[in-house]
């Protein structure tokens, strides 16, 4: 089926006509823990590698780890080793935010601190000592650990994603709907003269999962209404804005309509 784009020219002018933009913006708060999504990957990677290559978990012999073969370079403590890793990194991007300069300073920091340790190394030797320790790290964990931690993630994303609906916003060209408890109670705010700000605390979470704060600027209202982790944050920015400009349009065209209905 085809849409005709063209207009009537038999439209009075002034008159409001309906637009392609979208009706309404419903945005939702979620919570930190959507943020594992690597580490759920991580996870089911390594269950498949565990399970595809049955990799021997047994710890190796204490007389051929000393001739000289580290038991850390094992396939499966590499497995847990980088497993671990990414679990880590995942904890850190959680508890700390990292706006854009913060990222900055600590990818140049880490990069001196390497150089420095570089530096250092060619006069005392600290490689040597840190191999030992390293060599004494041994990880290992089936394959059923790493597919269960990634099923208990998925129950709770599942959980979280159902549960969504108990608590969310809707943006609509003339009000603001707060929709909260089991029973969908509403509390209504108006979008005349509402301004909107988009922040990004989190330079990580939102190169994982576009995440920013929204901030509503209501008139006549103490407080901002102020939205964090909402995911893709682009593109609501964009669908608000078309939504909140309808408003404008609209607006617009009942001052057209009545300066002329003052003229006659």
């Amino acid at each position: 089926m085809s849409t005709d784009s063209t207009t009537n020219d038999s439209t009075p002018k002034g008159q409001y006509t309906q637009t392609a933009h979208a009706q309404r913006v419903v945005l939702f708060q979620y919570p930190k823990v959507v943020f594992l999504l690597p580490s759920l990957v991580a996870a089911l990677i390594c269950g498949i590698v565990m399970s595809i290559f049955g990799i021997d978990q047994a710890v190796p012999d204490k007389a051929a780890a000393s001739q000289g073969a580290s038991s850390f370079l094992t396939p499966q403590n590499l497995v847990g080793v980088i497993f671990l890793s990414i679990f880590a990194i995942n904890l850190v991007a959680m508890s700390v935010d990292f706006p854009r300069y913060s990222a900055l300073a600590l990818v140049f920091g880490g990069t001196t601190v390497v150089l420095i340790f570089l530096i250092i190394n060619n006069k005392y030797p600290l490689i040597g000592p840190l191999n030992r320790i390293v060599s004494e790290v041994y990880i290992v964990a089936n394959a059923t650990f790493y597919f269960l931690f990634a099923a208990i993630l998925l129950l709770i994303y599942l959980i979280v994603y159902t549960t969504r609906w108990m608590d969310y916003w809707e943006v609509r060209a003339n009000e603001i709907l707060h929709n909260h408890g089991p029973l969908s109670d509403q509390i209504r705010y108006p979008t005349f003269g509402l301004k909107f700000d988009k922040e990004i605390p989190d330079i990580l979470e939102y190169m994982l999962l576009g995440s920013g704060r929204l901030v509503f600027k209501v008139p006549n209202e103490n407080r901002s209404i102020v939205l964090e982790n909402v995911l893709w944050i682009d593109r609501k920015e964009r669908q608000l804005m078309e939504v909140l400009g309808e408003m404008a349009v609209r607006l617009d065209v009942d001052d057209e309509g009545m300066r002329n209905a003052n003229k006659r």
